[in-house]
């Protein structure tokens, strides 16, 4: 199973493009808060994402519960445009 992982995002509208597509590839969708919007039904209708409920989504209060949550993937690709080097990879060990 493919996890998508988004650390604090901030726009309702990129956050439902992620979502569709995590809902058309069954993908689990990982949100670390704070969240910049808040999730509830007039907020999602208005950013199209009335098939929320029906992701496969887990909401974290913070990064470090994330990375002891048993729900997370046993490797991640971290990628961003705000830091000097474009992506990382962080591999758990089997023991975590």
């Amino acid at each position: 199973m493919l996890h998508i992982i988004l650390y604090e995002p901030e726009i309702p509208q990129n956050t439902g493009n992620i979502g569709r597509l995590c809902a058309i590839t069954r993908s689990r969708l990982h949100l670390i808060h704070p969240l910049g919007f808040k999730i509830n039904d007039r907020h999602l209708k208005r950013s199209g994402m009335d098939y929320w409920h029906d992701l496969d989504i887990c909401h974290h209060d913070k990064w470090d519960e994330f990375l002891i949550s048993p729900d997370r993937p046993k490797n991640i690709w971290l990628f961003s445009t705000k830091a000097p080097t474009s992506f990382w990879t962080v591999k758990f060990s089997d023991d975590d």
